[in-house]
């Protein structure tokens, strides 16, 4: 027979097994068992530059049906054409699966607008839609539905409270990206948000990561760099990073990130050890 003493350690067994599985309780309530850790490539590092989508955000979650919407109005409602230039950019349209970290994936949205265009131009489709298209994924506030990926929050919130600066530098739009951070409770820990459109240039060239630490404050030399594709690996290599570390839960495999990253992790809260 139980008595009351093991079925509230029973209790808590299952309280801490649900927790580690992500299954609805807080951040609060793993803390009540166990502290969070930085990973060992923080040490003597002064900030972390982080990709957004992939990286801090689930994105297939955030951005599939917004890509099916983006690509039928470049299309002009023809969803047959929107299918085919999607494709072509690297997403299954009926699996709704991006295909690694290039494409629509990870090209700034002025690419993906210029891919389109010459994608119509050589089979005589209508372009006229396609400001329309920029125009919506650009302005939109509700574009997408953000998605943070697991253990997100605790990870920025470990970051701040030990001294470490945060920035998002992201081939998305500036704007967009600070809207994703405002609703998920996340803007102000972030010194610096540097989009596509922000004035550094889009990745993998280093000019945004570069851009970002000096609005952090600091040179790229003192940061680390995280995020889930080459884009971003090559970014941060390029722009002398202390550290580069590729993470899995995007949408590259290992072998992109091994050449370029310092560290390949298989989530970004790895990052925290306990």
């Amino acid at each position: 027979r139980y008595n009351g003493a093991c079925v509230a350690a029973l209790f808590t067994i299952c309280l801490y097994t649900a927790a580690r599985k992500g299954e609805g309780f807080s951040t609060l309530t793993i803390n009540m068992f166990e502290k969070n850790f930085l990973h060992p490539v923080f040490d003597a590092v002064h900030g972390v530059i982080f990709d957004k989508d992939g990286t801090l955000l689930d994105h297939h979650a955030t951005w599939v049906e917004a890509t099916k919407t983006f690509g039928v109005i470049a299309a002009g409602g023809n969803v047959c054409l929107a299918k085919r230039l999607l494709k072509e950019q690297k997403f299954d349209w009926d699996t709704e699966q991006f295909d690694g970290g290039d494409g629509i994936a990870g090209n700034t949205w002025e690419v993906t607008i210029e891919c389109f265009r010459k994608s119509m131009l050589r089979s005589g489709e209508d372009t006229s839609h396609l400001a329309d298209a920029h125009h919506y994924i650009m302005t939109s506030p509700d574009t997408v539905n953000p998605v943070p990926l697991p253990g997100v929050h605790a990870l920025i919130s470990t970051l701040i409270s030990s001294g470490v600066k945060v920035g998002l530098a992201t081939n998305d739009a500036e704007a967009s990206a600070r809207d994703h951070l405002q609703r998920l409770g996340l803007i102000s820990a972030f010194g610096a948000v540097v989009g596509a459109d922000s004035g550094f240039g889009g990745k993998p060239d280093p000019g945004m990561i570069i851009g970002c630490a000096q609005l952090m404050g600091l040179k790229a030399q003192d940061v680390i760099m995280v995020g889930d594709t080459d884009r971003d690996t090559l970014a941060g290599s390029a722009a002398g990073c202390r550290a580069v570390v590729g993470v899995l839960n995007g949408n590259a495999i290992s072998t992109s990130m091994k050449a370029s990253a310092t560290l390949i992790l298989p989530e970004t809260r790895n990052l925290l050890v306990r």
